[in-house]
């Protein structure tokens, strides 16, 4: 049994030997070809080189070379701390001449860096906050962090409460951004569902019922026809004028039949005054016809009775008839109103 047990043991260590060379192996051929890169000016690829070379085996040497790439590509951050780590494992590893190569070149980078602080208002239970993927812990709040310049994501998470989130842009040297993570929303409260809604019985319908037929149009109210009182009132005026221009006429016969005795007057004196007189009663009748003409057709215009039609037998009508006789002059003026 005892030959067994040690025969176990020696296989399990000559095991790990074996598996810690293979990686050895791996990380000193990972490291050449990071130097290959870095001498090409493959910067970003040498980097990856180095940092899988340092994880399989972890050595001064190495984590030196992957500062200097880290610096190249612009990580100042990584790099420092990168810088100060080689030198104290040189200094574990009594290479004093690498330890002091890697202090001294942290001292050069430490004027160069630039800072990120962040800051809760409001903290909460199980608040966890985030930078891009890295979990910060709670020393490092309100602390001034050197971090790699270029942008960062940062997050504020916890449970019941919405996650927040902004995005930061870190300057290259010299630059300090702080970032104060507000009071996290709780999610709004969910409204329950509203009560489905019972369809409602179908109407009955109703009888048809036939539409009452529409009220019969007015007729339009015909205008006022006033031609009646147009043509009385005409003709009065008419006569008007002409019995005033038989008065002046015989005005003038008068003037010329001088006889003032009215006695032994001559023939033609008295053919004047004749003419006169005549012209006189057709002035008279003419005018006074005239306003009797003026008064009836104002009153058919102001009493509205000729709107009303009225059969051919009916309608009104005026008749003018002049009479002259040897010693008088009249007229008569008939009709219906």
């Amino acid at each position: 049994m005892g030959l067994v047990a040690v025969g176990v043991c020696c296989a399990a260590q000559l095991t790990v030997a074996s598996a810690s060379a293979q990686d050895m192996a791996a990380a000193e051929a990972l490291f050449r070809e990071g130097r290959d890169l870095l001498k090409a000016g493959k910067v970003a690829e040498a980097c990856r080189k180095f940092e899988a070379s340092q994880r399989m085996d972890a050595s001064s040497g190495t984590l030196l070379n992957l500062a200097d790439c880290h610096e190249r590509e612009g990580k100042t951050a990584s790099a420092w701390a990168e810088f100060l780590e080689a030198s104290r494992l040189a200094r574990r590893e009594n290479i004093e001449a690498r330890s002091a190569e890697g202090k001294r070149r942290a001292g050069l980078l430490e004027g160069k860096l630039s800072y990120l602080q962040i800051t809760v208002s409001e903290p909460v239970a199980e608040l966890v906050i985030y930078r891009d993927q890295v979990q910060l812990s709670e020393a490092v709040l309100r602390s001034r962090i050197p971090v790699d310049p270029g942008e960062h994501v940062i997050r504020a998470t916890a449970p019941g409460y919405l996650e927040w989130s902004t995005t930061i842009a870190l300057g290259a040297q010299g630059d300090l951004q702080t970032v104060t993570v507000p009071a996290l929303q709780k999610p709004a409260e969910q409204a329950p569902p509203p009560p489905p809604i019972e369809a409602a019985p179908p109407a009955t319908a109703a009888p048809a019922v036939a539409p009452s037929p529409p009220p019969p149009a007015a007729e339009a109210a015909e205008p006022p026809d006033h031609t009646l009182a147009y043509v009385v009132g005409g003709a009065g005026l008419v006569l008007t004028g002409v019995g005033s221009v038989f008065g002046i006429m015989a005005i003038s016969a008068y003037d010329d039949a001088e006889c003032p005795e009215h006695t032994g007057c001559s023939q033609t004196v008295l053919d004047l005054r004749h003419k006169a007189e005549v012209r006189a009663n057709l002035a008279n009748v003419g005018v006074g016809l005239g306003l009797v003409g003026i008064g009836v057709g104002a009153v058919l215009l102001l009493s509205g009775n000729h709107s009303e039609v009225a059969s051919p037998q009916d309608q009104a009508g005026l008749t003018f008839v002049p009479e002259v006789g040897p010693n008088a002059a009249g007229a008569t003026l008939s009709g219906r109103f």
